[in-house]
């Protein structure tokens, strides 16, 4: 499911136009966005926590020619499900 299929079942359900869950919608995903920028997670209880994790440098190696180099530091946003999230799916037979 892509944000557009989120935006359009979301406004069946409450009745509301596609425009303005689709607003609300870029809000939150801005919002979440602008606080991880600002290196603070974004914590919604009962779903999980968006936080952001440093790599520090490191050795690495070409993989097309061999050759060792440096992988710079790097930031990067992760998603860690929250235990009520974990437990729904899990009861999920796949």
């Amino acid at each position: 499911m892509n944000k557009d299929a989120i935006i359009r079942k979301v406004a069946s359900k409450l009745d509301l136009q596609y425009k303005v869950v689709k607003d609300v919608t870029e809000m939150v995903f801005d919002t979440i966005s602008d606080c991880l920028n600002g290196e603070e997670p974004v914590n919604i209880v009962g779903f999980g926590t968006f936080d952001l994790k440093t790599r520090s440098s490191r050795q690495g190696r070409n993989p097309k020619t061999g050759e060792t180099m440096v992988l710079p530091k790097s930031t990067r946003a992760y998603f860690k499900p929250g235990r009520s999230l974990k437990r729904l799916v899990k009861k999920k037979p796949r």
